[in-house]
């Protein structure tokens, strides 16, 4: 829906424009409309007018999720574009770490095989240079592994064993993907997640993105691997804690429930839910601070979470943060005090 939405959006009405931008605004949303609002009007972006681009470009520095889309789906229809578009976004995408840079990463990893070399050439070298674009790149690789030729296929492993940010990508994209794998390779993938952690950390954070969409046998599948992997287990935390912004409340219950049935899977759920709890809603931040207080670990990566984004937090958040490291010591640990 997102991405014919996206598709068809410059047909709509001014009003029904900005219905649907004050939606996707909303905390309580669906983050695959987002994303797909994004993705399919990153696909049109060149038909749209001047003032209508920089609304989307406006948004997309709002919403991580929105501007991943907008970014997978330039990445689409790059080698279309004239020079100038080419270098304005290639420009975008190297000046900052960014949702957009992930997101265009992505849209190229899902058609690396079919860019002319000499921008498969130039998109390699981007990586290289920036990690959100590296990851993403990566991730639409792994997303589109089983499809891949095998000399490809090797290629792409052995970047992920040279090089970390790779690593990470190709475990989210494997993660997503994931029931549609055959066996065989399921089966390799688990093994290399025992091997090297952060492929591991990857492979669970897209786990965690999708888990809410999975049978319950194979829920609890993901969940014992958790048991015994660590880094897998924080990185099913985190996957399940950036959808924790755009579900409703009986699936939120059923996270919380979820996260704290593993307590590896629980750090990671908490730091996450510490790294956004800027967007979380006042009910959200007051349930986390009452299950982090019931176990200092917990308690501990909440603040580390808060820390990485303190800048973020407005003034009244911030002294509520500062607050609480003068009554626990594990949460002014985990701040940085």
């Amino acid at each position: 829906v997102g991405v014919g939405l996206g598709q068809t959006f410059k047909y709509f009405s001014k009003e029904f424009r900005e219905k649907i931008f004050i939606q996707s605004t909303k905390r309580r949303r669906n983050s695959q409309l987002t994303y797909g609002l994004g993705h399919g009007l990153g696909y049109i972006f060149t038909y749209l007018s001047e003032d209508l681009q920089q609304q989307v470009i406006s948004r997309s520095e709002k919403d991580i999720q929105f501007a991943i889309g907008l970014g997978s789906g330039l990445g689409l229809i790059y080698k279309y574009l004239d020079q100038e578009m080419r270098e304005d976004i290639l420009k975008k995408a190297i000046m900052a770490e960014t949702g957009f840079a992930r997101g265009l990463g992505l849209g190229f990893g899902i058609h690396l095989y079919y860019l002319p070399k000499d921008l498969a050439e130039e998109v390699s070298t981007i990586a290289e240079k920036n990690s959100q674009f590296a990851i993403g790149l990566a991730s639409g690789l792994g997303y589109i592994f089983s499809y891949l030729p095998k000399d490809l296929q090797q290629q792409v492993i052995s970047r992920s064993e040279r090089d970390a940010r790779f690593s990470k990508g190709l475990g989210q994209g494997l993660g997503q993907n994931f029931k549609y794998l055959t066996p065989q390779l399921q089966g390799q993938i688990f093994h290399r997640a025992t091997l090297d952690s952060t492929f591991a950390k990857g492979l669970g954070e897209g786990f965690g993105h999708i888990c809410m969409y999975l049978p319950k046998d194979f829920q609890d599948k993901i969940f014992g691997k958790g048991e015994t992997n660590l880094q897998f287990a924080i990185g099913l935390g985190y996957g399940l804690a950036f959808n924790y912004l755009y579900v409703e409340d009986e699936l939120e219950t059923n996270i919380f429930e979820k996260a704290e049935k593993n307590s590896h899977s629980a750090v990671g759920f908490s730091f996450a839910m510490g790294h956004l709890f800027p967007w979380l809603s006042k009910k959200s931040q007051d349930r986390l601070f009452v299950q982090a207080d019931r176990n200092p670990e917990l308690l501990e990566s909440l603040g580390q979470g808060l820390g990485h984004n303190f800048m973020y937090l407005n003034t009244e958040m911030q002294e509520e943060a500062l607050r609480r490291t003068t009554e626990k010591s594990e949460f002014a640990r985990g701040l940085g005090y």
